[in-house]
């Protein structure tokens, strides 16, 4: 995925109620920290401290550079029982309301080796002041990255705020080395951003139904693009037919699943989403809905294949 710096004005809002603040960082740059971001620890700030990820076995999420902090080491430990954090704060944001912070990261061994993942902010003038830090989200090395068993994939987190007003963020690894020769894992972030939440769709519904079709129905008035997956009832989210982002003007929105698409007399749900131009909603479903049987209506008769016929239904 081919990376892509987005600059906008700060107080730009569109039409369809969406805005974007500046992009944070992608780490591309010639230098690391890169303009305005702070590498802190709350010791001598001595090795390992943040940096850019030295070679091909860290690989980026999209392009060649992410923020990199390594494991401790025998050299590098500051000891049994001794806390040690390591931190890469940003530039100062100014956080609008219904914000979100996004950000891809993943760490480089399996299991859990007690490592913490903290996303810190702090409203003080100061970013250099530690104690004006308040933890968002603490994530451990199970719940960092969660998409494969091995939890070496980059996964996107995204934390909706609760804040408004000029913030600092922190990314914070924290470790307590155990016992000696135990020295917890790394941690790579990439691609960070700040964006105006995509606002979820809400009262979903289906209209139109035929024994293989129906129109799927929703309310959003803040984007007009949308993704949807629909299968059987029961589906689980991920397995089911995806539509991929499409438009929809209509009021209420919608997307028509054309005749011959479904089957007859079956139960179906389906899922839909808003994109937007930086974000994604939730999945909102599911909804629930069954075909109807063949016969039902004369756009749907019940196929005679051979003769001769009898049925005992009411058409």
């Amino acid at each position: 995925m081919k990376k892509i710096i987005l600059i906008v004005l700060l107080s730009l809002v569109s039409f369809a109620g969406y805005s974007q603040l500046p992009a944070l960082e992608d780490f591309e740059g010639a230098t690391f920290p890169p303009t305005g971001w702070l590498v802190k620890d709350n010791l001598t700030n001595a090795a390992p401290n943040w940096d850019v990820n030295p070679n091909a076995l860290y690989a980026a999420n999209s392009g060649t550079r992410c923020a990199f902090i390594q494991r401790i080491s025998n050299a590098t430990s500051p000891g049994v029982g001794v806390l040690a954090e390591e931190w890469l704060i940003t530039p100062q944001q100014t956080v609008a309301a219904n914000s979100q912070l996004r950000f891809f990261t993943r760490q480089t061994i399996s299991g859990d080796t007690g490592t913490k993942y903290r996303v810190m902010v702090s409203s003080a003038a100061d970013p250099n002041d530690l104690t004006a830090y308040t933890q968002i989200i603490e994530y451990t090395e199970t719940t960092l990255s969660t998409l494969t068993a091995d939890q070496l994939d980059y996964e996107e987190k995204v934390i909706n705020l609760a804040v408004t007003g000029a913030r600092f963020f922190a990314f914070v690894k924290v470790y307590t080395q155990p016992v000696a020769g135990q020295f917890g894992d790394r941690w790579l972030v990439d691609d960070v951003k700040l964006v105006i939440r995509c606002t979820d769709p809400s009262v979903l519904g289906v209209n139109n139904i035929s024994a293989t079709g129906a129109t799927l129905t929703w309310t959003n008035t803040a984007t007009t693009q949308f993704e949807i997956e629909y299968g059987t009832s029961g589906f689980t989210p991920g397995t089911g037919t995806l539509i991929p982002p499409f438009t929809s003007t209509t009021t209420p929105r919608s997307y028509t699943i054309l005749p011959g698409t479904l089957s007859p007399s079956t139960d179906y749900q389906f899922y839909v989403r808003a994109i937007c131009p930086a974000s994604t909603s939730e999945w909102i479903g599911p909804f629930l809905f069954p075909t109807t049987p063949l016969g039902a209506t004369c756009a749907a008769p019940i196929p005679v294949t051979a003769l001769p016929y009898s049925a005992n239904s009411n058409t």
